[in-house]
Formats: structure tokens, C-alpha cells, sequence
């Protein structure tokens, strides 16, 4: 029994003995793994070294900023917003916009174009035509008769967007109108209508607002026409 118990107790030595050779083995490829990493990104900072006053840190630093611009420019981060929002009669009929958007961009800097609406009810799925600002608009009070709003284009986001880059932190605001010569007015009054605006950054991304519903009746007494007509 004695000699039975010690052949057991050898063999299981002998197994302990192979399993930590084995465990030793993977740790020894892991640890050769690991300091190839090490030396490569060694070898990447090392050059910095030879320079008075950089340090390790500004050579991970640089080894970094590196990594950052093989992987290419972050895309602009548009945030638009519809702040206010008006539908009237357009003065040929059909159904016309005028709202107050805005634009944060919280990425890479650039311009914002191609502005587009799009409306939606339980019996209306449009996009609106951009009828751009170019000279001096007023929109007038069709029961008094009075003016209660003039822009001009200084006063349109599109004109904005469209001057210069929107830098990381910038925002514009201004005015859009929009054209939906196929939806009568009389939509906005019987029933609720969400809108969505959307717009598109220098790389070709199209970046929307939040929808914004508006109840049935929200609509203006409005036209608008040129100081000149």
C-alpha cells in the first residue's frame, strides 16, 4: 500500500511538474508578445528622446496625435433646433413655412447646405421647397393689414452656414422658409403636423432636428410680400 500510495503520490508530482511547465511556456509567449508591443511603440517615441526637454510623455503624446490622424478627421456633429415655427396661406396657396432654426456643431468645422423640411400628419407625408431670402420680405397681418415682421438676408440661417465654416463650439441662427405648393393650409388646422429639418454637413452627412409637433389650429393670419409689390 505504501509503495501504491508513493507511485500515486510521484505521478501526481509529475503531472503538477508538466502543468506548470506548460503554464510557465504560455507566459513566457505572452511576455515575448507583450515586449514586441513595448519595443515597437519604444521605437516609435525613442527619436523624441534625442531632443533636450521632451520627455517620454510628449513623445506618447506625439506617438498619438499620430494614431488620431491615420484614423482619419472626425465628422462635424450638427445640433439643429427648430425654435419657432409658423404655417400661413402662401400667397399663391398652397402651404408656407416661416420658422427660427438654429445650428450647433460640437465636431470638425464646416458649412451646413441643402436646408430641407419635412412635414407629416395622419394625411400628409411632404417635403418642403427652400424659398430663399434674398432681398427684404415683409410679412403682413392679413386681417389689419399690418406689418408685423421684415427680413432680409442677413437675417437667414442658410446665408450663415454658408459664410464660413461652423467651427467646434460655433452656432448660427436665423430664419428659413419653406414652400408646400401641394398641401393645402387648411392641414395645419384640423389636425396635428411634425416637422422634422434637416441639413447637411462639407462631407455629404445629412444631420435632422427633433420632430416638433404642433397641435390642430396653430396657424397664422399671415402673407408675405415684398416691400415693393
Amino acid at each position: 500500500m505504501q509503495n501504491g500510495q508513493r507511485g500515486s503520490a510521484s505521478q501526481t508530482l509529475t503531472d503538477m511538474d508538466r502543468a506548470v511547465r506548460k503554464e510557465w511556456s504560455w507566459a513566457s509567449r505572452l511576455t515575448s508578445a507583450c515586449g514586441s508591443y513595448a519595443a515597437a511603440a519604444y521605437a516609435a517615441v525613442r527619436p523624441y528622446w534625442r531632443f533636450p526637454g521632451v520627455s517620454f510623455a510628449s513623445g506618447a503624446t506625439v506617438a498619438l496625435a499620430a494614431i488620431a490622424l491615420m484614423r482619419g478627421p472626425e465628422p462635424p456633429q450638427f445640433r439643429i433646433a427648430i425654435d419657432y415655427l409658423r404655417p400661413y396661406e402662401g400667397s399663391q396657396g398652397g402651404l408656407e413655412i416661416l420658422m427660427l432654426a438654429s445650428l450647433h456643431n460640437n465636431g470638425t468645422p464646416s458649412v451646413a447646405d441643402a436646408w430641407s423640411l419635412a412635414m407629416k400628419s395622419t394625411t400628409v407625408d411632404a417635403h418642403g421647397v427652400p424659398q430663399y431670402i434674398f432681398k427684404t420680405i415683409d410679412f403682413v397681418d392679413a386681417r389689419t393689414n399690418k406689418v408685423v415682421l421684415t427680413l432680409d438676408d442677413d437675417d437667414a440661417i442658410f446665408a450663415k452656414a454658408l459664410q464660413e465654416p461652423i467651427g467646434l463650439g460655433g452656432f448660427v441662427r436665423g430664419y428659413l422658409r419653406f414652400k408646400f405648393a401641394t398641401v393645402s393650409s387648411r392641414v395645419t388646422a384640423q389636425e396635428p403636423v411634425t416637422y422634422v429639418l434637416s441639413a447637411r454637413d462639407s462631407l455629404g452627412h445629412w444631420h435632422e432636428s427633433e420632430p416638433l409637433t404642433m397641435l390642430a389650429g396653430n396657424r397664422w393670419s399671415m402673407a408675405a410680400r415684398s416691400p415693393s409689390d
